[in-house]
């Protein structure tokens, strides 16, 4: 990325912020809307590369051979029943929308990058993600599964499925999006039964991102795709690449960063490319062919050369001609024009258009035209923008018309329902959402869907099912044992602690060095930074990395440490900072890791980002430079013995190196310990107390275990995806370890039972099967759970295909007590319905059971006000009646909602009292002594409105 974009962006980010401290929390959520890429390059890509300027080629393909192929790093016979459970989030349901002041918390996930809608089942999406791999769902989003789990690279860049055939589907690895986190890829992989199993694709450079993948509409055997920046950025690896045997082989037809590539479908030989590198560069522009690429051709008369960056293209499929490009200003990283032709190329036009993508149209920036209709075009940026003429006028859908759910910021891709072309879905920072009417109005879908790149994980001292996470550019979250979480911060979510003594005390980074503590259990945040190098504007005023380290004295829980060349100390949880050191770095760099040791609060290990390592044995006034023997690379962390601070263990990311060292003297001297690791970046070291030489590492390509102090190490990657882990936090009192995962969410290991091999017992007790049940009947399922040592976690599923499958949720996350669930029937008519209970234990085990015999299921239940009996309270509205209230069920009076205590869940089971009170005092207005009401009941899921009633109070 130009300098020049990093230091415009780095204005922006400043000019964001307001001009006074008090003001600072509020403006976060405006920088992280304005995506802060070129900050992320010190906390990814720069920590993968240093002290070089790439990363070596097929150097993860390789640390992934060794680890699928050597015998060696195979699991142990007895930790292979020790499974890593996913704890989500599956979903944040309070997640922010980009304009927060205008729409409610929406139901968020992680990045996605690309959308296909299935043209022969517009029930079955899939979904492309920054490091989640590609998910589907069969339900139009209700529920999702991964399927490329086990793939080289999880970061998906570009789709494709072949138009004569659903069934194939061409994935393009390496996300294309130039941000610092845009983590490479491993090439283009081919599925034929829908994505089930996938084949690698030969003859294509392995390290390049894939931008756009296009099948020939005539002739499937025809592909083409396009690449942009691999991590050596050689010409040879980037440019537009064309297949005549359906991917088998591959031939460059053009040289240079392909941002998009476009085919007329009326004659597929007529193409266009856009070369976009986002820094500029002399090829840059847009290129057209009329032979199927074998020539290729300058538009010369359109903007080009090294002013110009990211370039998307956009053709009209009912009407050919109409084209539109998007140039965005290489030196700005803004919009500079948007350009239309009527004639197929011929001429072009500039249409007057919003900066849909300012300051960041090198990280997003996509243009749509409707299938069926030319004149609705959409713009994709940092907002989502449409037009009703053509291009000659946007106005902006991302806020539902309705004040209704709104979408995330930056948006990514969309596409349109082939079977319903009203029907679109949009792919962005907070995953993906959905409108029936072009835009309207917007329904998230990320529910299940668990994406997020998690920074780092801070588990409770004593509760297992509570955590607090932070969160690439999706705020700090808080797991409460269920696995929809909760954001507590919005912004930037970066290295995060919990106070072992007061555990209702929350500490977290947003980025650099804005600090913020809670002191409620994260329902509110206050900004500390007082002495810290940071001015009245936000602006850090020392190197300091985007996410800078953050450790916790657990001796004297007020002590914290953070850094930027120096070392910072809190000793009043935050209140004031002071600097305990010099600079600490070897001139170029930031401190990157902290450690305190546990059984000496005076001696201090410390990690810079070049290099350098530091140690203090009291508490900063003398520091000792203890880098003999270690390699020159990024470091990353530090664990240090439990009884003695002279033995300790640091790690190293990059490649080409040792990545796990240790010392016995206190650093005088260091053991490589690396032995038979994957040469692969170790991001975080977790020791466990109770297990003397047991280690813990995660990587980018998962979790290493070794039990005899480092002499040899084994994969602990059973239930995890192959998704880098940044983080790990062992906690014996709880006796789980957390995995934060860049992708992928939290995942948890029961440190305990590793030699169960037991699945828990399960029967289900009820409903027996044979009965009926009318949708919106409380129905108590009861079960029986039995395990050697303890059931942890269970769930319930509905069948309505005699048990072929479950795959309608019930319940989920219920505890290991629990043996029965009251639930709710909902509105599906079946009469072959069953239910599934699975019971999972400590060690991972799984033991499922299901009803033996399908029982029936009666919907719709249209509500029956006339049932029901009412009168009034001081405030209050008590009803009477017979099961008449479902889900999602609302009261109208007078044709005004009322909102209540209740919104969501109001059930009014046979012959019960219920009392309604008005969140908003509307009641005391309404209900008039003597003065006639109209009361309905409206039922929000099946749009059903009850027959009215006159009532007098």
């Amino acid at each position: 990325m130009s300098r020049v974009i990093w230091f415009l962006s780095f204005l922006i980010i400043l000019i964001s912020f307001a001009s006074s401290i008090a003001l600072l929390k509020t403006d976060l959520r405006k920088i992280a809307e304005t995506e802060k890429i070129f900050l992320r390059e010190n906390a990814f890509y720069q920590k993968r590369t240093y002290p070089f300027k790439q990363i070596p080629k097929g150097a993860r393909e390789l640390a992934l051979k060794k680890l699928t192929e050597d015998f060696s790093l195979q699991p142990l016979a007895a930790l292979e029943v020790r499974k890593w459970q996913a704890i989500g989030p599956s979903a944040v349901f309070n997640g922010q929308p980009l304009d927060p002041q205008n729409s409610p918390p929406i139901n968020i996930s992680g990045r996605a990058t690309a959308i296909i809608v299935a043209p022969n089942d517009s029930n079955r999406i899939f979904l492309g993600t920054a490091q989640g791999g590609l998910w589907l769902t069969r339900d139009s989003g209700k529920s999702w599964q991964p399927l490329t789990d086990n793939l080289p690279s999880l970061a998906i860049g570009a789709l494709a499925m072949d138009p004569k055939n659903p069934n194939i589907i061409l994935l393009g690895t390496g996300e294309a999006n130039f941000s610092g986190d845009s983590y490479y890829g491993a090439g283009v992989f081919k599925s034929t039964d829908s994505g089930e199993t996938w084949a690698q694709l030969g003859d294509l450079p392995t390290r390049a991102r894939i931008s756009r993948i296009i099948f020939d509409p005539n002739n499937s055997q025809i592909i083409y795709l396009t690449t942009t920046s691999a991590s050596s950025n050689q010409l040879r690896d980037l440019g537009v690449f064309k297949s005549i045997d359906g991917g088998a082989s591959w031939t460059k037809i053009l040289d240079g960063m392909a941002t998009d590539i476009n085919i007329d479908t009326r004659n597929s030989n007529n193409l266009l490319a856009a070369l976009g590198d986002p820094n500029g560069a002399s090829l840059n522009g847009l290129y057209q062919t009329n032979n199927g690429g074998n020539s290729w051709q300058l538009i010369s008369s359109l903007p080009n050369g090294t002013n110009i960056g990211r370039i998307a293209i956009a053709r009209s499929l009912a009407s050919s001609n109409e084209i539109f490009i998007s140039f965005s200003n290489a030196n700005t990283g803004t919009l500079l024009n948007v350009y239309k032709s009527v004639d197929g190329g011929e001429s072009w036009k500039i249409i007057r258009t919003p900066d849909y993508c300012r300051p960041q149209c090198f990280y997003n920036n996509f243009i749509a035209v409707h299938p069926k209709d030319p004149k609705l075009v959409y713009l994709g940026g940092v907002p989502l923008l449409r037009s009703t003429d053509g291009g000659e006028t946007y106005s902006n859908i991302s806020i539902s018309q309705d004040s209704g759910p709104g979408l995330h910021a930056d948006q990514h891709d969309i596409a349109f329902d082939p079977n319903d072309s009203d029907t679109i879905y949009v792919a962005n920072d907070g995953g993906i959402a959905r409108s029936r009417d072009l835009g309207d109005h917007w329904r998230p879908l990320n529910e299940g869907l668990a994406t997020l790149q998690f920074q780092s994980v801070a588990p409770h001292p004593t509760n297992k099912d509570l955590a607090i996470g932070g969160t690439q550019d999706n705020g700090t979250l808080l797991f409460t044992g269920k696995s929809e979480w909760l954001n507590i911060d919005s912004g930037d979510g970066g290295q995060t602690a919990i106070d072992p003594n007061q555990p209702k005390t929350f500490y977290h980074f947003f980025f650099q060095l804005l600090f913020a503590r809670s002191d409620d259990s994260g329902e509110k945040f206050v900004i500390k930074i007082a002495g810290l190098p940071v001015n009245s504007s936000g602006e850090t005023l020392e190197r300091t990395l985007f996410y800078a380290p953050l450790a916790l004295d657990q001796n004297q829980s007020t002590t914290l440490y953070t850094g930027a060349i120096r070392l910072y100390r809190t000793t009043n949880r935050g209140e004031t900072w002071s600097a305990i050191s010099s600079d600490l770095t070897r001139g170029s760099g930031a401190i990157s890791a902290i450690a305190i040791a546990p059984s000496n609060s005076q001696t201090l290990y410390v990690g810079s980002s070049d290099a350098n390592v530091m140690r203090t044995t009291d508490s900063g006034t003398t520091w000792q430079v203890i880098t003999n023997g270690l390699p020159n690379r990024f470091v990353s962390a530090f664990a240090i013995n439990d009884k003695n601070p002279q033995v300790a263990y640091v790690s190293f990311s990059g490649f080409g190196s040792g990545h796990i060292f240790k010392t016995e003297n206190g650093g005088t001297t260091w053991t490589n310990i690396s032995n038979n690791l994957p040469d692969i970046p170790i991001n975080s070291i977790a020791l466990d107390p109770a297990i003397s030489g047991r280690i813990y590492l995660a990587s980018d390509i998962g979790v290493f275990i070794s039990s005899n102090d480092g002499k040899s190490w084994q994969a602990l990657n059973t239930g995890l995806p192959n998704v880098a882990v940044f983080d790990l936090k062992l906690n014996r009192q709880t006796g789980v370890i957390l995995a934060a995962t860049h992708g992928r969410g939290v995942y948890s290991l029961a440190l305990d039972g590793e030699d169960d091999q037991i699945s828990p017992k399960v029967t289900v007790v009820e409903p027996r099967g044979g009965e009926s049940f009318n949708s919106g009947d409380m129905v108590s399922i009861r079960w029986q759970a039995n395990d050697d040592v303890e059931v942890t976690l269970q769930e319930i599923n509905l069948s309505t295909d005699s048990g072929a499958t479950f795959s309608l949720q019930v319940a989920r996350a219920l505890s290991g007590q629990s043996r029965s669930f009251n639930w709710v029937v909902p509105e599906i008519s079946t009469t072959r319905a069953r239910l599934q209970i699975t019971s999972k234990d400590g060690a991972g085990n799984i033991g499922k059971s299901a009803t033996l015999r399908d029982f029936t299921i009666i919907a719709p239940l249209r509500p029956l006000i006339d049932t029901a009996q009412f009168k009034v309270e001081v405030g209050k509205l008590i009803i009477s009646g017979n099961n008449f209230f479902t889900n999602d069920s609302v009261i109208e009076i007078n044709g005004q909602m009322l909102i209540t205590k209740y919104p969501k869940k109001f059930q009014l089971p046979n012959g019960t009292l219920s009392r309604l009170q008005s969140k908003d005092n509307l009641l005391k207005q309404l209900l008039v002594p003597g003065k006639k009401v109209v009361i309905t009941i409206f039922n929000k899921t099946t749009g059903l409105r009850s027959k009215a009633v006159d009532f007098i109070p």
